[in-house]
């Protein structure tokens, strides 16, 4: 095995109860990630929303036309950059078309 130091293992948790976890280079893209949900659980990659456990943090997949209001990730960031640790945990949400606005 080669040099493992900076390597994070990224565990996912769905709201249907699914999991699934993986081993990331800390310097590839958030979007990766995304990718990898779009890939292997079948959500869209543009609805998926992953946040922190504590849900203090939360990202959302950044596309090529991404404005810069959008949430908290409109730059694209690396998993080193955006504070994941060896082993981070996080939840995978996925936004609805119409219920923006009308959450009560």
């Amino acid at each position: 095995a080669g040099d493992t130091s900076n390597v994070m293992t990224i565990a996912l948790r769905f709201a249907d109860g699914r999991t699934g976890k993986r081993r990331f280079n800390a310097e590839v893209e958030l979007n990766e990630l995304f990718n990898w949900v779009d890939g292997f659980f079948d959500i869209e990659r543009e609805k998926v929303i992953l946040s922190t456990m504590n849900g203090q943090r939360s990202f959302t997949f950044v596309g090529e036309d991404a404005e810069e209001n959008d949430e908290e990730t409109s730059e694209i960031m690396t998993l080193e950059e955006a504070g994941f640790g060896r082993m981070t945990g996080l939840r995978v949400t996925e936004r609805k078309e119409d219920e923006e606005e009308e959450e009560e």
